[in-house]
């Protein structure tokens, strides 16, 4: 291939990451295929050719991998970046955010920024907690707070 990315033994990563993308998007046989491709997310007309994609995206920065910022949406200019792990884990289409003081977070990026286990917020919010209170409450080993017990209780989820 004229571009250089892939040569016998070695694909740079931005390379790799749009095989992938491609695989996972319009080949049936790829496991990953039902999540992707198989619920009708694709690639656009555009990125079919590598040297589109890379000039849209460039080089993948090493740790990171092609993500789609909306996951519901395509690979297309606009809605990829190249993203963490955590950035990834974050962005899941089974990731429930939990909106509260004016911002929309994870549980995992709620526990990071007040230094909570995110574990405990989400049984806490399952269990019927507002999440004013399911991120304010101090946390107890073992033991659940007699006041969380008793507002879930009284939201129906105890």
């Amino acid at each position: 291939m004229k571009h250089g990315q892939s040569r016998k033994g070695h694909e740079s990563g931005a390379y790799s990451s749009w095989v992938r993308m491609k695989n996972r998007c319009a080949n049936r046989n790829e496991k990953s295929y039902s999540r992707y491709g198989g619920i009708g997310i694709s690639v656009c007309e555009r990125w079919l050719c590598f040297d589109a994609f890379y000039s849209d995206m460039g080089d993948r920065p090493e740790g990171r991998s092609l993500d789609r910022i909306n996951v519901l949406g395509n690979y297309e200019p606009g809605n990829c970046r190249w993203a963490t792990r955590s950035e990834q884990q974050n962005n899941k289409r089974a990731t429930v955010k939990i909106d509260c003081f004016g911002k929309s977070l994870t549980a995992a990026e709620w526990g990071q920024a007040l230094g909570l286990n995110s574990w405990a917020i989400i049984r806490r919010v399952k269990k019927g907690i507002p999440p004013e209170i399911a991120l304010t409450a101090p946390m107890l080993r073992g033991k659940p707070l007699p006041r969380l017990a008793a507002i879930a209780k009284e939201n129906g989820n105890a």
